[in-house]
């Protein structure tokens, strides 16, 4: 992983990626991107992670969200306390909300005893 000094061919590749993104709206960098799959354990987190990580080290102020209400990652991949508020990281630019952990189970709970 990028925070980590991992492999020098992967963290080019999301350097890559990440310029990309940024003049592939005529120069004006896109305010969101959405990164999703079709199914678990497909690399959505990894490559969330990292991208966030290019793009906070290229002076993007950039706001990971986490809404995998089951199964939250970004907060254990960033060693910060889950919460549904914006947390600060290690990394300059780079805050995430883990919608999941925090607050996600006690609204599910609610939400089942609403259906019911």
């Amino acid at each position: 992983m990028l925070k980590d000094g991992g492999n020098r061919a992967v963290a080019e590749a999301y350097r890559i990626l990440s310029a990309n993104i940024l003049f592939s709206n005529n120069g004006a960098p896109p305010r969101t991107i959405l990164i999703t799959s079709t199914g678990p354990k497909e690399g959505k987190s990894l490559t969330v992670a990292n991208l966030g990580m290019a793009l906070a080290q290229l002076g993007q102020k950039t706001l990971l969200i986490d809404a995998d209400r089951e199964h939250p990652m970004l907060h254990r991949v960033f060693n910060v306390d889950a919460n549904d508020a914006p947390v600060a990281t290690d990394a300059p630019n780079l805050s995430v909300v883990t919608v999941g952990v925090a607050s996600g189970l006690v609204q599910s709970a609610n939400l089942m005893e609403n259906v019911r």
